[in-house]
């Protein structure tokens, strides 16, 4: 284990996102995917947030996380643990 010093962004650069589109593009989407460490450990109690903030959920104790009934259009998934966050842009849905 890292010394407490290192910031905990680290782990989020290793964002995992599936995203699974049921038959037309209009109907609403499922995201899902799973926030580990730069070793692939699962981080739990990351926060997850839609841009634009439509959606938010928690990742639970495996690092997993599960958005239901995404409308259609542009988002970006915010992931943030503590004071550390990190950006990634999904484009259209």
């Amino acid at each position: 284990m890292k010394n407490s010093g290192v910031r905990v962004s680290l782990f989020l650069i290793v964002l995992s996102i599936f995203i699974i589109i049921g038959g037309c593009a209009k109907k609403p989407a499922i995201i899902k995917g799973t926030v580990t460490d730069e070793e692939g450990i699962p981080q739990g109690g990351a926060a997850i947030f839609s841009v634009p903030q439509k959606y938010s959920t928690l990742t639970d104790t495996m690092g997993n996380f599960i958005i239901d009934g995404v409308e259609p259009g542009q988002y970006s998934l915010l992931a943030k643990l503590g004071d550390d966050s990190t950006l990634i842009n999904l484009g259209l849905i």
